[in-house]
C-alpha cells in the first residue's frame, strides 16, 4: 500500500507478507527399529514487513526512512530421519536513514542498523501446530552417540541436545559520499563506518541426559539368565 501525506512532498509505502506451511517430517529407522517408524508435525511460518517514508524537503534536499522486519520459524531435526527436533526461530529487524542535500553538488549520507536473533528452542511441551512430547534422549547402534551425523545411528529419539541456544548479531553502518566537478573532472570522496557485534548463549543437555547403546544379535539360549531360550 502506498499513499501521500503531502502532495509532492511526503509519501509512504507499506508492504507485508506471510507464509504458512504445514507438513509431516517422516522418520524411517534402521534395523530392528523399523516398527518405530513415524513422523512429527513440522510447521513453517514466515512473516515479513516493509515500510518506507519519503520526504522531499526542498528542491535541493531529500530524506527517507526505511524499516524492515522478518521472522521465520520452523520445527525440524538437526539431521534427517531422526526424532530429536527443535524449533528454529530467526528474526531480522532493520532500519535505514538517508538524508541528502545539494549545494552545487549532491551530498548523500546513509545510516543502517540491522539486528539478528537466531534461536533454537526446546520442544518441552505441546504447542499450536506441534505434536512432540520429548522424553530423555536415546540413540542406538551407531558411531555418533549424540545423533548429529546423518545415517550414523539406527534410532534417535528424545529432545535435541543442541537446544536451547541463541545467537545475536547487530550491524551498524554509516556512509557518506560527496562529489565535486572541477573543470572536466569529477572528484569523489567520502567515508564509511561498520560496527558488528555478536554473541550467544547455549545450554546443551538442558532437559535430560543422553543415553546410547549398541545393537547386537541376541541369543537368549547362551545368556547367563534364568529361563534360557524362554527369554524373549
Amino acid at each position: 500500500m502506498a499513499a501521500r501525506f503531502l502532495r509532492n512532498k511526503l509519501f509512504f509505502f507499506i508492504d507485508g507478507e506471510r507464509a504458512k506451511q504445514d507438513f509431516i517430517n517422516p522418520v524411517g529407522n534402521q534395523g530392528p527399529f523399523t516398527g518405530l517408524n513415524g513422523g512429527f508435525n513440522s510447521p513453517f511460518r514466515d512473516t515479513s514487513a516493509f515500510g518506507k517514508l519519503d520526504w522531499r524537503i526542498a528542491d535541493n534536499a531529500h530524506m527517507f526512512y526505511r524499516f524492515s522486519y522478518e521472522q521465520n520459524r520452523n520445527v525440524r531435526g538437526f539431521i534427517q530421519n531422526s526424532f530429536p527436533a527443535f524449533c528454529q526461530r530467526e528474526q531480522y529487524p532493520g532500519s535505514c536513514y538517508r538524508p541528502g542535500f545539494q549545494y552545487r553538488e549532491f551530498y548523500p549520507m546513509r545510516c543502517v542498523s540491522v539486528y539478528q536473533v537466531s534461536a533454537m528452542e526446546l520442544l518441552t511441551q505441546p504447542r499450536r501446530g506441534y505434536s512432540i512430547r520429548p522424553r530423555p534422549s536415546a540413540s542406538a547402534s551407531g558411531s555418533d552417540p549424540f545423533c548429529l551425523t546423518g545415517g550414523a545411528d539406527a534410532f534417535c529419539s528424545g529432545p535435541n541436545l543442541l537446544a536451547p541456544q541463541k545467537t545475536f548479531q547487530q550491524n551498524t553502518q554509516a556512509k557518506y559520499d560527496g562529489s565535486k566537478t572541477i573543470h572536466a573532472h569529477i572528484l569523489r570522496y567520502g567515508f564509511g563506518f561498520n560496527h558488528i557485534q555478536g554473541g550467544g548463549f547455549a545450554k546443551f543437555f538442558a532437559l535430560a541426559p543422553t543415553v546410547n547403546a549398541d545393537v547386537i544379535d541376541f541369543n537368549p539360549a547362551v545368556q547367563p539368565f534364568a529361563g534360557g531360550a524362554g527369554n524373549r
